[in-house]
């Protein structure tokens, strides 16, 4: 009998998630990335946000969490975040229990949110490297 009242889908709540002590998340435009991806392919990081016209210290904020770790975005972002762009980290480990496409750009209530391939990913393939390049293009209008 019991069977029956289980006819819909569940799903586990995550965890707090991390806890965010930073002037990063004061940022209109937040990067969560995983800390190894970031320091392996920092140069390609830079590269990416550069051409975008951004400052990398003034206008962007670095979130680097641990393999393992999730990110709750309702403690992750503050009231000026405008973007969220997410490296290689699923959606569920950012506390986002929906199926979300890379390179497409997805507006919440307050902020909109941009999931990428991580950046290992994208140093081994043109095709997603190129996808992510026209998603920040229509995003940041780069001169």
């Amino acid at each position: 009998m019991t069977e029956d009242y289980y006819d819909f889908d569940i799903y586990d709540i995550p965890e707090a998630g991390i806890v965010l002590d930073s002037n990063d998340i004061l940022k209109e435009n937040i990067v969560v990335i995983y800390a190894e991806d970031y320091t392996v392919h920092q140069a390609l990081f830079e590269k990416i946000f550069t051409a975008t016209g951004l400052n990398l210290t003034e206008d962007l904020g670095i979130i680097q969490i641990e393999k393992g770790q999730h990110v709750n975005l309702g403690r992750a972002v503050s009231e000026k975040t405008k973007r969220l762009i997410s490296f290689g980290i699923a959606p569920a480990n950012l506390g986002i229990n929906a199926k979300f496409r890379a390179y497409r750009l997805y507006q919440t209530e307050s902020f909109a949110i941009l999931l990428s391939h991580s950046l290992k990913k994208l140093t081994e393939s043109k095709e997603h490297k190129k996808a992510l390049w026209e998603a920040l293009k229509s995003i940041y209008k780069p001169a």
